[in-house]
């Protein structure tokens, strides 16, 4: 028998003890040390530091001792309030700023006013357009463009300003530089609108809006890629009567130039005559139209001016005398009187 058992087991239990931050041995029984926690800068803890760091407790001031660990709950929502609203003051302090150039042919997007990275110097550009100041707007915008265009950033937040660049060459004159950033746009970004300023500089690139003017870009395969264009573009604004409406414009003002491009220099009715009729075809859709009757106007006198010889055909007929066009020559200039001014 182990007699140390048996004392042992005689011994009465120690007490704990208390406030002891040693182990202590009771017999039998070992105590940890005191598990009691005391906050930073109570005289307790001062004193644990004392103890357990004698060497450096002198150095360590009140305050170091008193500093907390970390933030409250109650402080930390205060924080994330106040950069929450630090942050929607800088959006919303930013300007927002109402779209002031439109194109004719082109709707802008439905939100017309802008409050996004460039707001600023986007207000600048909106003014100098108000101001009558096309030029300088166009350059000051192309600063913002170029950004984006390198940043790829073409989303809707920014359709705003590639929409008022381009509407500006309804006032200003297409150019190369433009059709550039144009192409690099359309890459990016497929949207209709892009698309329909797309032909309005080819139109400009190819002889403009002169009807049967042809510039040296101006040839039949050239003219037939743009045809095709606007026929896809067509089927895909299908539901929209007015851009078709335009885009019929336009495909008259390229047919027309096909065929002039086809009989030149020396006039031939059988080249370019499917062309022609397609164009008489599209103008008779809309007999009210004074745009499109000038299209009319302009295709039966270049036709009597080209003095086919033999026969020729003109709306699905076969004439061989242009002086039976003389009578729709008059008909078409009586319609467009009518029409009026208004009407354009």
């Amino acid at each position: 028998m182990n007699q140390l058992s048996e004392v042992q087991a005689d011994l009465p239990s120690a007490p704990h003890p208390e406030g002891k931050r040693e182990l202590t041995v009771c017999g039998s029984e070992i105590y940890l040390p005191d598990s009691r926690r005391f906050r930073p800068g109570d005289t307790e803890f001062a004193a644990i530091v004392a103890e357990v760091l004698p060497d450096y407790a002198p150095s360590l001031s009140e305050e170091a001792l008193r500093r907390p660990r970390g933030y409250s709950a109650s402080a930390i929502i205060l924080i994330m309030l106040f950069f929450g609203m630090l942050i929607a003051g800088l959006f919303y302090l930013r300007p927002q700023v109402r779209l002031e150039t439109t194109s004719m042919d082109v709707p802008p997007p439905e939100n017309t006013r802008y409050s996004g990275e460039f707001s600023r110097e986007f207000k600048k550009a909106m003014e100098l357009v108000k101001s009558e100041k096309p030029e300088e707007a166009r350059k000051h915008l192309e600063r913002i463009i170029d950004q984006l265009l390198e940043r790829k950033e073409t989303e809707a937040e920014n359709e705003l300003i590639f929409y008022s660049y381009f509407a500006l060459f309804s006032r200003l004159q297409w150019d190369d530089e433009a059709g550039t950033r144009l192409n690099h746009l359309i890459k990016l970004n497929t949207d209709y609108r892009w698309k329909l300023f797309e032909i309005q500089y080819q139109l400009w690139r190819m002889g403009g809006e002169r009807l049967g003017r042809l510039s040296e870009h101006a040839s039949v395969d050239s003219l037939y890629e743009v045809m095709g264009k606007i026929d896809d573009l067509r089927r895909r604004l299908a539901e929209k009567p007015e851009l078709t409406r335009q885009l019929d414009l336009y495909k008259c003002y390229f047919g027309l130039k096909v065929w002039r491009r086809l009989n030149h220099p020396v006039p031939d009715d059988e080249r370019g005559m499917k062309d022609r009729e397609e164009v008489w075809k599209i103008a008779a859709r809309y007999p009210r139209d004074k745009k499109f009757g000038i299209v009319r106007l302009y295709l039966v006198d270049q036709l009597i001016k080209d003095d086919p010889k033999g026969y020729y055909v003109f709306d699905g007929e076969r004439y061989y005398l242009n002086s039976r066009l003389k009578p729709v020559l008059d008909q078409i200039k009586q319609e467009i009187a009518k029409m009026g001014k208004n009407n354009e």
